[in-house]
């Protein structure tokens, strides 16, 4: 469960915190989405499908939401989303999708820190 005031722990240049929802184009990554919504954060959403931009359209609050078209199963996507989520600084992170062992495969080859992978 989201508490209330979630978002405030980190701040974006702006007046609004950043959250990260990956798997957010239906379900429970969309439906947390709307929660970090709803608490005033600035969202970046995440899915491998086109229905990132129809979640998108149904985020209909008064923060900015950025969707990313992005296959968390390759390198290429989670470099992507990685460089997306990274520039602004990240409140809160909610990922509802993509492979741990993929994804530190990627992380490490690319020099990112803190990556483990199970053997």
């Amino acid at each position: 469960m989201i508490g209330d005031g979630c978002c405030s722990i980190a701040r974006m240049t702006r007046s609004r915190p950043l959250a990260l929802v990956t798997g957010a184009s239906s379900g429970n990554g969309f439906e947390i989405a709307d929660q970090l919504q709803k608490r005033a954060c600035d969202l970046i959403v995440a899915a491998e499908n086109t229905a990132i931009g129809t979640a998108v359209a149904a985020l209909t609050g008064n923060t900015e939401v950025r969707a990313i078209q992005a296959d968390l199963r390759t390198a290429a996507g989670i470099e992507h989303l990685y460089a997306a989520a990274t520039e602004n600084g990240l409140a809160a992170v909610a990922l509802n999708a993509g492979s741990a062992a993929v994804a530190c495969s990627s992380r490490r080859s690319s020099g990112v820190p803190g990556c483990w992978r199970p053997e």
